[in-house]
């Protein structure tokens, strides 16, 4: 998984996490890559699923709930940053049904083993 995902959600985790939990989330000795993650950097997904429980469990959500609030945060970010993709949309709906062929088709184009 790209690191640039990493890095969002732990944009994520210092909103809404103390300095001291988001600092103890990335001490987590299983995280493979000792809590360092940049931008084009890839990671296993299990690194990101420890650090989504750890945030889970310090907020008092389901995981899945702290999920889809990363989600939430993410995605103005990744429009906006992407805004010739998502101009040419009529709605969320639609990104979300064609993300294959609109997104992941052009990531394996720069990034092969995505």
């Amino acid at each position: 998984m790209k690191g640039m995902l990493f890095r969002a959600y732990m944009d994520y985790a210092d909103t809404i996490l103390s300095a001291d939990q988001a600092d103890s989330m990335l001490a987590d000795e299983a995280l493979s890559s000792g809590g360092a993650f940049t931008n084009i950097g890839n990671y296993p997904h299990s690194d990101l699923a420890l650090m989504n429980h750890y945030v889970a469990k310090e907020t008092g959500v389901t995981a899945g709930e702290a999920l889809c609030n990363f989600g939430i945060f993410l995605f103005p970010a990744l429009a906006g940053s992407h805004s010739e993709i998502t101009s040419k949309l009529s709605s969320l709906e639609h990104l979300l049904l064609n993300i294959e062929a609109i997104i992941h088709r052009d990531v394996r184009k720069i990034y092969p083993d995505a």
